[in-house]
């Protein structure tokens, strides 16, 4: 047992260096951010398709629309006319994503009487920066109901994934006016574009809908029509329109189900442990079980990361499968410049005295050989060619080398066979 000690303490302490020093190299990584972008992505493909609740509701300004009223933009009395027929069955909250920034005339007259004869329903109009500049709905408007600022704020790979909670001149986010809560997350996406219930706009306008669809509910109206440009990419679709990305952050404030991610420092403890752990392992197995061992620990994290978020955390992916292939590549490649060596020197040493059995056994095994020797019960064959000598002076040189060779052969095998161990030829 004491000399299985030292092997061991030696093992343990090259899985800790290899571990350690994996760790290193992927937290600097981690730290300058690298893979941060391909993280996002991955991150990405975990959404999946769900049911939205019928608390939201879109009305669309699609292609059907522009067809049936006219080229974009059009007369506010339009949208006011939409506004009077939603006044039917008052919503809870009306929420329009469209510019009112100009001046356009009497319209903007019979828009305001529109908005202020919803008594019963919130409006909210849009607002939005523009080259660092906010620009809000026009004075009668703003007279009679509030604004909300529209802009999104994608990643430096130009997908929207989280929204910001932005303050200007009394002005918040639209989808925190909307709700009265702060709009700092993660949006939880639903799903591909057409989650929500949606409306065409001119379907509305033309009595082709009941308006009792709208009955307290929060409903948006804005741009879905490709032409129209208000679209950009999301973790679950190239392009979805800007009031149905709007839709998602309303429904994940209501919801209060905000993706989280984890902090940089249970990231960089996860990756410590990950690495460590799974080096001290790698090193008490042979090169395919650890190619095995580390494709199965690579499926069973995955399959947490997707448990992970489901249960609403964003948890990296990317660092320690990373340090899982890399201590991988690096136990494997110690145990071959190490073992490898020593078991060919081993190899040279007995294979003249050992059946190949023995010998592979004690390969595996190299801790076995030692100083001392142990006791065993043995059976010991000592084989002897009576008369030799006399066989020696009757027989020429080579027809007695090859009578040697016969005899010593065969005897050989049979030691082999039954794993004995050649001792000597004399």
């Amino acid at each position: 047992m004491k000399s299985l000690i030292p092997q061991q303490a030696s093992k343990i302490r090259s899985g800790v260096e290899i571990g350690l020093l994996i760790f290193a190299i992927l937290a600097a990584l981690f730290e300058l951010g690298l893979f941060a972008t391909w993280q996002e992505k991955l991150t990405d493909t975990l959404y999946s398709q769900k049911s939205a609740p019928n608390d939201i509701v879109i009305i669309a300004i699609d292609d059907k629309s522009i067809q049936k009223i006219g080229r974009w933009p059009w007369d506010r009395k339009v949208h006011a006319e939409l506004l009077d027929k939603l006044g039917e069955a008052p919503p809870k909250v009306v929420g329009l994503d469209i510019s009112f920034f100009e001046e356009s005339g009497e319209d903007d007259v019979l828009l305001a009487n529109s908005i202020k004869n919803l008594k019963n329903s919130k409006v909210v109009l849009a607002a939005e920066f523009n080259d660092g500049v906010l620009l809000k709905p026009i004075e009668e408007l703003m007279a009679v109901t509030e604004a909300g600022i529209v802009n999104t704020f994608p990643d430096t790979d130009g997908v929207v994934r989280k929204a910001r909670h932005v303050e200007q001149s009394g002005i918040t986010s639209f989808a925190s006016q909307i709700t009265e809560l702060n709009s700092e997350v993660r949006i939880n996406y639903l799903g591909v574009p057409g989650t929500f219930e949606t409306y065409s706009f001119s379907d509305v306008l033309n009595d082709k809908v009941d308006t009792k669809v709208f009955a307290n509910k929060i409903v948006l109206i804005g741009a879905t029509a490709p032409n129209l440009h208000d679209d950009q990419a999301v973790p679950v679709a190239a392009k979805m329109s800007g009031v149905e990305i709007q839709a998602n952050i309303i429904q994940t404030l209501l919801d209060g189900n905000a993706k989280a991610g984890e902090s940089n420092a249970i990231a960089l403890v996860t990756l410590f442990l990950v690495s460590v752990v799974v080096a001290l392992i790698f090193m008490f197995l042979p090169p395919l079980l650890i190619v095995i061992f580390a494709g199965v620990f690579i499926v069973i994290y995955i399959l947490y990361v997707i448990f992970s978020f489901d249960s609403g955390v964003v948890i990296n992916i990317i660092y320690p499968v990373l340090a899982v292939i890399l201590v991988a590549i690096a136990n494997i490649i110690y145990k071959y410049l190490t073992e490898s060596t020593a078991k060919k020197f081993l190899r040279r040493a007995f294979s003249y005295y050992l059946s190949e059995t023995v010998l592979n056994h004690l390969l595996e095994n190299p801790h076995k050989i030692k100083l001392g020797g142990e006791r065993k019960v043995m059976t010991v064959l000592f084989s002897d060619i009576a008369g030799f000598t006399t066989i020696s002076e009757s027989m020429e040189a080579d027809k007695l080398a090859e009578l040697l060779n016969d005899y010593l052969t065969k005897m050989t095998e049979v030691v082999f066979r039954n794993d004995g161990v050649l001792d000597k030829y004399i």
